[in-house]
């Protein structure tokens, strides 16, 4: 099975000491190079980077599609943008994101 994840949904799980829960229901989990930024690099102190860091089964791709993103990016921040290109490019079974996107999930699956 193959699942990306947005930051939002890392950062939650790790506040309640819960970001494994992931690795147990999926194995692996993908997340694009912005989320590792948002949470690893820029989060530094903050709860879910050291969690994210840290999980061996967390695996970092980089998104193929820069220009999706980019046009993504006018309505959503990067990070879930990337995580919804990735998504896309990978065929993913499932992509976890904590924000409701009107109408957008369902013009990617064409």
């Amino acid at each position: 099975m193959i699942v990306v994840s947005d930051s939002g949904p890392l950062i939650a799980l790790a506040k309640v000491r819960k970001l494994n829960i992931l690795n147990e229901l999926f194995g692996e989990v993908i997340i694009p190079r912005a989320v590792w930024v948002e949470v690893v690099e820029r989060g530094k102190g903050k709860p879910g980077s050291e969690d994210v860091e840290s999980a061996t089964w967390i695996r970092v791709l980089e998104v193929k599609d820069k220009l999706s993103v980019e046009i993504l990016t006018r309505e959503i921040e990067v990070g879930e943008a990337e995580a919804i290109v990735l998504a896309k490019e990978l065929n993913a079974d499932l992509i976890i994101l904590d924000e409701k996107i009107p109408g957008l999930l369902p013009s990617l699956s064409g």
